[in-house]
């Protein structure tokens, strides 16, 4: 192990992101089960959700799903993260930080891309 690293910073990466991921699943099951009433703060909010509490319903039970989907891939990843930096695997910050960011980042973007697709397609069935 190198001077300037020790276990504990490295595997702070994993543990934040397994806190995302509780979180992420959390909020996303409100949404699904279709309990959240069309606000200004919280859910999947666009111009087309806001247009029908049918659409509202069905635009965040997707998104709900979608984010589900991320926080169950973001706490798998932060368990593979830590388990890494725990056999040795990674033994550098800039490594474990960007092993344990960029892959989810990718998911969410992957996720928002596809509820932004599920939107527009309200948009044709006008």
């Amino acid at each position: 192990m190198n001077s300037y690293s020790s276990p504990l910073p490295l595997t702070f990466g994993g543990y934040f992101l397994l806190a995302v991921g509780v979180l992420l699943i959390g909020g996303s099951l409100p949404l699904i089960r279709r309990s959240i009433r069309v606000n200004q703060y919280y859910g999947v909010r666009t111009d087309e959700a806001f247009k029908s509490e049918e659409n509202w319903y069905a635009i965040n039970h997707y998104g709900g799903k979608q984010f589900l989907g991320v926080g169950i891939f973001t706490m798998a990843w932060s368990i593979l993260n830590i388990i890494f930096v725990a056999i040795g695997f990674v033994t550098h910050d800039l490594v474990a930080a960007l092993s344990s960011t960029i892959p989810v980042v990718i998911a969410l973007g992957i996720a928002f891309v596809r509820i932004n697709a599920y939107n527009e397609s309200f948009y044709s069935k006008r």
